[in-house]
């Protein structure tokens, strides 16, 4: 009888890796040349400085180091430091660390994934972690913005690093927590926080709700160990709270903002003789109109909101806005979440698109310095993610089907939602892969991996059977 099974089970290993060799083969392929292509790319563009407003901003703000409420310290701090290590080249040392960070976070992503899905006895071979590892960090907008002087890529990396910390901390090793994975996480949160703050509320939320799932489960360890977690989150907003208290010209960037921006900006010009006096008398039709149109005006508003009667002001128009075109902004708001949600899926809509956009004008600075590589580079990415959709139905199921993987999916999908959310309620602004490179690294990340999963075991189940 357990001769049978050992010989079916032969049978059957033979059989999926015949069928699944000829994919094999591809992947193989197009993931040393998309590896390939990422590393000629990297020493062609490692001196040049894609020209971005914000990079301006950041080069002055290392000089003063005084920040407002648009910005946070952290940053202009690192620019500052390595600013000193050539002044021929000041952008290089930036560079090299966003990218080393962005490597350490792909391959502790890919660790955390093979940990979730392979046996102990089974977990696939450093050099196979490593080739992973590489093709992730090549994905071409990791690439791109580790190559460039914002905040986008280290964010990315130490809330992805922070995130994987949390599930490997709570889902993986419920039981015994390890001290490494402890202190990369809280280290992580922080630097999390002291680079894109309003990423604490996702932090916090996804915490929150594997903590509801612990209490039920009886692990109330976990209590404590998520005040270890959470005290860098607040010692990171402390930070921030303390050091945004220059004046730029700027509204603050508050709660009233925000929500003055995205209900009330694509609006104004329809409500604009509703308004109270004191905005018609400051704020022009004509000055309204290019606001609605153009989300970079807003500082035609500082003076207004940032007077006394400001507040009653724009609680006024707020509550206008949401009663004469709540439909529109209900309409404008699901669209923005639902192309956050799909961020990697927007971004090779309007790749292949080419219009007139947030995502066009990205693709235009990656492609500044050397153009032909460049679009070489992102439509040879283009042909490997339909490949990767096309080849998705073929393992979702059988990836899916072990429970730690299934829950390492379930929180990266809550990651995304409430990223998506936080940044379609946030602006009315078009889409930006730049706030949504997190869902970019997490979908395409999670794609490249489980792809691998399931097409490069067979080999590894049929040697066990051999073996057997």
């Amino acid at each position: 009888m357990l001769k049978n099974k050992i010989s079916y089970f032969n049978k059957y290993c033979r059989s999926i890796t015949k069928e699944r060799q000829p994919v094999n083969k591809l992947l193989t392929i197009g993931s040393i040349t998309l590896i390939a292509i990422a590393s000629v790319w990297f020493v062609f563009n490692i001196l040049h400085q894609p020209p971005y407003g914000d990079t301006v901003e950041y080069w002055e703000l290392s000089q003063t180091l005084q920040v407002d409420s648009w910005r946070t310290i952290f940053y202009p701090v690192i620019l500052h430091i390595l600013s000193h290590v050539t002044s021929s080249y000041p952008w290089v040392p930036l560079y090299f660390l966003q990218t080393i960070v962005s490597l350490c976070t792909a391959y502790y992503f890919v660790c955390t994934l093979n940990k979730g899905y392979f046996p102990g006895d089974q977990q696939p071979s450093r050099k196979s972690a490593l080739v992973l590892t590489a093709a992730l960090a090549s994905l071409p907008l990791v690439n791109h913005f580790g190559l460039t002087t914002l905040t986008d890529s280290l964010s990315t990396s130490f809330f992805i690093l922070s995130l994987l910390g949390i599930i490997r901390i709570f889902v993986l090793s419920p039981s015994k927590s390890s001290k490494s994975d402890l202190t990369i996480t809280s280290i992580s949160t922080l630097f999390t926080v002291l680079l894109r703050p309003e990423r604490a509320y996702v932090i916090t939320l996804v915490l929150l709700i594997i903590l509801v799932r612990s209490v039920a489960s009886k692990h109330f360890k976990h209590l404590a160990i998520s005040m270890v977690v959470m005290l860098p989150l607040i010692t990171g907003v402390c930070i921030n709270s303390l050091t945004q208290t220059a004046d730029h010209g700027r509204p603050k960037l508050s709660v009233k903002f925000v929500l003055f921006d995205r209900l009330v900006r694509g609006n104004l010009e329809h409500i604009y003789f509703e308004t109270p006096k004191e905005l018609q008398n400051t704020i022009s039709l004509e000055a309204a109109r290019e606001w609605d149109a153009d989300p970079n005006r807003f500082v035609i508003f500082s003076s207004l909101l940032s007077s006394p009667e400001g507040s009653e002001i724009a609680r006024s128009v707020i509550t206008t806005s949401i009663q004469q075109r709540w439909w529109p902004t209900l309409v404008s708001i699901a669209g923005d979440v639902v192309e956050y949600i799909f961020a990697p899926f927007t971004y090779l809509k309007e790749t292949l698109l080419n219009t007139a956009d947030t995502t066009a004008w990205n693709n235009s600075r990656m492609s500044y310095h050397h153009p032909l590589l460049s679009k070489i580079y992102i439509y040879y990415f283009v042909v490997l993610q339909i490949l990767m959709i096309v080849l998705a139905p073929s393992w979702v199921r059988h990836i899916l089907r072990e429970s730690k993987i299934r829950y390492i999916a379930i929180y990266f999908a809550i990651a995304v939602l409430l990223l998506a959310i936080m940044y379609g309620l946030r602006t009315g602004a078009d889409f930006n892969i730049r706030y949504g490179l997190p869902i970019y690294f997490l979908i395409l990340g999670f794609m490249i991996w489980a792809t691998y999963a399931y097409y490069f075991t067979a080999r590894t189940q049929l040697k066990q059977a051999k073996e057997r």
